[in-house]
């Protein structure tokens, strides 16, 4: 009779840390997906983006600078001063926001988190519970560090 309530009792156990485990998986795995791959793929775009705007605009006007074009002088100079001035906003745009930075922090915490998903996948039903507490604990390390990197940018903008 004994026997019979201990062996309830672990499979009882192992059930549940089956659940749990499965349910911190389920977490990482949404926060990963839903959190850090949209904010990385924002930075990424933002930077390619504001990349190619820049070079585009500053090429467009060296083209417009070589033009000799008597008749066209006032549209030249128009057109180099808007340019230039187009180009000049976009490459602050670019060096205020640093999506470029951003964007790789961003893929190292999602590789962080990936590796936290296998690690956590990987848990067989006679692993230590202090095993499923580190990973969550490294999981959570992460949440504030993907803080971190969002709250970079206002403490920089602060100290000018």
């Amino acid at each position: 009779m004994m026997e019979k309530n201990i062996l309830e009792f672990e499979s009882n156990s192992n059930e549940n840390f089956s659940k749990r485990r499965e349910a911190l998986l389920t977490e990482v795995s949404n926060f990963r997906t839903l959190v850090v791959c949209r904010l990385r793929n924002v930075n990424h775009w933002w930077n390619i983006g504001l990349t190619v705007t820049g070079v585009t605009l500053t090429a467009i006007t060296t083209i417009l600078g070589v033009i000799d074009s008597e008749s066209l002088k006032n549209w030249l100079k128009f057109g180099i001063a808007l340019t230039g001035s187009a180009a000049v906003a976009t490459q602050s745009a670019h060096r205020e926001f640093r999506v470029r930075g951003k964007a790789g922090k961003y893929k190292q915490a999602e590789m962080d988190l990936m590796i936290i998903e296998s690690s956590i996948s990987s848990l067989g039903k006679d692993t230590d519970e202090t095993e499923l507490k580190k990973l969550r604990e490294e999981y959570y390390n992460i949440i504030k560090k993907v803080g971190e990197i969002e709250a970079e940018l206002d403490r920089d903008n602060s100290k000018q």
